[in-house]
């Protein structure tokens, strides 16, 4: 399915969630946590967003997400399943290694400091 995306570069956040957010008391938002930022295209955040959504939220999350995304930018987001697939796979090979009894003591540290 990737033969038919047209890749767009753009700065993207890499870990772009509702934790990474504060909202000041003038409703500013600020985007926190840019330590895994790289060039790519703007779906590999949107994806991220929601499959992390899903493990908080379950599936339903995604439809009343992608409608406000959509509805804000006026943009319509196509070929986003290729890159929930893609970030599905990579989240699942980051977890082999702990399936497998590998020390998870890293993560737990960052997670629940």
């Amino acid at each position: 399915m990737f033969k038919n995306v047209t890749l767009n570069p753009v700065l993207c956040h890499g870990d772009y969630h509702f934790w990474n957010t504060i909202i000041s008391d003038d409703n500013t938002i600020y985007i926190l946590g840019w330590e895994k930022t790289f060039i790519g295209d703007h779906r590999y955040d949107i994806a991220n967003t929601l499959i992390l959504g899903y493990s908080w939220f379950g599936t339903d999350f995604k439809q009343p997400m992608l409608d406000a995304y959509q509805n804000t930018s006026n943009k319509r987001i196509e070929h986003l399943e290729c890159f929930e697939a893609l970030l599905s796979f990579d989240s699942f090979t980051k977890m082999v290694p702990l399936i497998y009894g590998a020390d998870d003591s890293h993560i737990r540290d960052r997670s629940f400091g």
